[in-house]
């Protein structure tokens, strides 16, 4: 899983460098040919995004299907043929573009840290909770969901650090991740100091 997802995210980020290298946005003021170099840029990378919306599925399906909004295709069009698929044809129209991810603004990853801390404090005063079995009236689908959520989380972590994003933003995006984790241990009936930051280091053999 962790390879389809360092593959997944070198896409991504190729995608976005063939992008910006070329500048389209550049390209459609020049003349006749920069703007028909400006349309095939435009068209390449938009069935890119097309394409990550495809592999995003069984990781990421929320932000899986913003994409499919936005590129306003059918989910059937969306499957992983042998050859080479156009996914976004010519003169295919588009619907309106928003961010996948919010921008995380200082006053907001303060907001979070506090509401971290206090839930950690108000956890550590309470006995631990069994290890034996999940915690009562914890229920299939709510185990599943927040392994969803893990799991969309961590690739949001992954990709903020190979993308170089401020420690702040980083650091705030890992203490959800965190968090995320301590409640899928609490549901599943697991101590969740054997998961996150629980562990020795194991010593090295002589």
């Amino acid at each position: 899983m962790r390879d389809s997802i360092r593959n997944l995210l070198s896409i991504s980020r190729l995608g976005n460098q063939y992008m910006q290298s070329n500048k389209p946005w550049v390209l459609v003021k020049g003349t006749p040919e920069e703007k028909s170099r400006a349309g095939t840029v435009v068209s390449l990378s938009a069935n890119i995004a097309a394409l990550l919306s495809v592999l995003l599925e069984p990781f990421m399906p929320t932000t899986s299907r913003m994409i499919k909004t936005q590129l306003n295709i059918a989910d059937e069009t969306f499957v992983i043929l042998d050859n080479i698929a156009t996914y976004v044809k010519p003169g295919h129209k588009i619907g309106k573009p928003s961010p996948l991810f919010q921008k995380l603004e200082t006053s907001l990853i303060q907001e979070l840290k506090k509401k971290f801390m206090s839930e950690t404090i108000k956890e550590k005063s309470k006995s631990p909770p069994p290890t034996s079995s999940p915690q009562v009236g914890s229920s299939d689908v709510e185990i599943e969901k927040l392994n969803q959520m893990v799991t969309e989380q961590g690739l949001k972590v992954r990709e903020l650090k190979m993308n170089k994003a401020e420690k702040s933003v980083v650091d705030a995006e890992v203490a959800i991740l965190i968090e995320l984790k301590r409640n899928l241990a609490v549901k599943q009936g697991i101590d969740p100091s054997t998961l996150i930051g629980g562990g020795k280091k194991k010593g090295k053999k002589k």
